[in-house]
């Protein structure tokens, strides 16, 4: 559903502070897009997802290594990575994880590595008609619980994405987009 998703100034935004052929862990990979981008302008990006089904999509964009994991418990040496790319990933966490993991990425960045996330904006949690589960953060609760992890706030924006909806109409979705580096 997300392979044509415009992503593109996020892509600018995680890039503009990374070397070349910089090594880079893409959380929740799915079916390979970003990996795919990532590989073609020289870095070298790792994918890891829970599903099994999307990383062998992913195998038929790129090949870039990809890892069947769980955000909760990464398969990797700490300092592995100069670059963590999180797009819409950390959202469907629960909210006691959230911190723990933050924490764990924090550890398998190198110093100073450079860290995006975005997570949809909002108060609560919920489950949606697909069964996917979703927590919503505020930017003052995103911006906390970074610097609890360990992170350097660069920058949190407010993006706008507007959604065709089921019935003909359509709604906004808000994202958190932050940037973060390790401190």
């Amino acid at each position: 559903m997300t392979l044509h998703a415009p992503v593109e100034h996020h892509w600018r935004q995680f890039e503009r502070g990374l070397q070349a052929a910089a090594t880079i862990l893409d959380l929740g990979c799915g079916a390979g897009r970003d990996l795919r981008h990532f590989q073609a302008i020289g870095l070298k990006p790792v994918g890891v997802d829970s599903s099994l089904p999307l990383l062998l999509q992913a195998r038929k964009l790129t090949s870039a290594p990809v890892v069947v994991g769980d955000l909760r418990a990464l398969p990797f040496a700490p300092s592995s990575f100069e670059g963590v790319w999180a797009l819409a990933s950390l959202h469907h966490l629960k909210r006691d994880e959230v911190l723990a993991v933050l924490k764990e990425l924090r550890n398998v960045l190198r110093p100073h590595g450079r860290f995006l996330a975005t997570v949809k904006m909002g108060i609560g949690q919920e489950v949606d008609r697909y069964g996917r589960f979703f927590a919503y953060y505020r930017d003052e609760e995103w911006r906390y619980l970074l610097g609890r992890a360990g992170f350097q706030v660069l920058s949190i924006t407010v993006d706008h994405e507007r959604r065709s909806a089921s019935n003909g109409g359509a709604h906004e979705v808000e994202w958190l987009c932050s940037v973060a580096a390790r401190s």
